[in-house]
Order: structure tokens, then C-alpha cells, then sequence
């Protein structure tokens, strides 16, 4: 199916059509999805275990919405002005 141009087109169309947010995506990042997205079906659907759809397009989506909003993307990519993580206090017991 993605090794067929005419097919990858027709099922990227219909895909952009069921998960309209995917248009928010760069065009490089739409092309990424699609196979991932076929291969995490077909595991489903030979599996009946749809989790790792549900998470696969959870975090699409949130890629999506970070591209279609610019105060949330420059608030993501921020310099915090530290690479140090957070240090936190053993809880008492």
C-alpha cells in the first residue's frame, strides 16, 4: 500500500480527511506518520490490542496542536538557561 504512489496518495487524503488536525503537521512529518500509522494498524488489528494506536495518534495529535501553535511551541522551546534537572527532597517517612 505505501510502496504504491497512487494508493499512499488516496489513503494520505483519506487519512488527512478522518484526522483533519494532521494538516497542522509539516508536509515532512505527514510522510513520517502515514507508515507508522499503517504498520500500528495492521499490529491492531492482527493483535485486537488498539492501545498503541490510541498512544501513536495521542502523540501525534500533540505534535500537531505544538505546530499550530506558535506560543506553545516557543514556549517549549524556551531556554530554560539551565541543563541541571530538578533536584528534589526524599520523602519523609
Amino acid at each position: 500500500m505505501l510502496t504504491n504512489d497512487a494508493l499512499r496518495v488516496a489513503l494520505l487524503a483519506a487519512t488527512e480527511n478522518a484526522l483533519p488536525w494532521l494538516e497542522w503537521l509539516p508536509e515532512g512529518d505527514r510522510a513520517e506518520f502515514l507508515p507508522s500509522f499503517v504498520r500500528t494498524v495492521r499490529a491492531c488489528g492482527d493483535t485486537g490490542y488498539y492501545q498503541p494506536l490510541e498512544r501513536l495518534l495521542g502523540e501525534w495529535e500533540a505534535s500537531a496542536q505544538i505546530q499550530h501553535d506558535p506560543g506553545l511551541r516557543e514556549l517549549l522551546e524556551a531556554d530554560r538557561g539551565t541543563d541541571e534537572g530538578v533536584k528534589l527532597k526524599r520523602p519523609q517517612k
